[in-house]
């Protein structure tokens, strides 16, 4: 039931939240405050309504803070450029597919015209997922076929 469910189900019914969208030319010092202050973990890189880039909190510390960058630099030193994306008429089923086998955390959502409409995130998949299907995932061990070695409590 879950797998049918996650290929029916779109992903125009999970909550996301609208995206922070920067130019090109800002400073990623002024990005990563924006992040800070929005408490989001990325940007969408914008070059008037084209999609150029996201940068995520991961090339925040990947590409800027492990290797002490220039926060003056624009940000579009930093993104990664034509990030793959997702329509809202894409199901879950199928982003859940594309973060896995390219290991992304957030993806840039469009609708039918190609706007960006937000970002998903793993967040908002595991949120859905919770919320629709409780049972499954509350009783799951971290590890399938996990049995414990002693007993547990008194």
């Amino acid at each position: 039931m879950l797998r049918e469910t996650l290929k029916n189900e779109k992903i125009q019914s999970l909550i996301v939240n609208p995206p922070l969208v920067v130019s090109r030319n800002r400073t990623a010092g002024e990005v990563i405050q924006e992040m800070q202050q929005r408490k989001t973990g990325c940007a969408i890189i914008m070059n008037g309504k084209k999609l150029e880039g996201i940068f995520t909190d991961r090339d925040a510390l990947t590409r800027i803070a492990a290797k002490e960058a220039d926060l003056s630099l624009p940000i579009e030193k930093f993104m990664t450029p034509n990030p793959k994306t997702l329509k809202e008429q894409d199901s879950i089923a199928s982003a859940i597919r594309l973060m896995n086998n390219g290991g992304y955390r957030r993806i840039p959502l469009l609708d039918d015209e190609g706007h960006v409409k937000g970002v998903l995130s793993v967040r908002n998949i595991v949120r859905y997922l919770a919320e629709h299907f409780p049972h499954e995932v509350f009783n799951l061990p971290p590890v399938p076929q996990q049995l414990n070695r002693a007993r547990e409590g008194a």
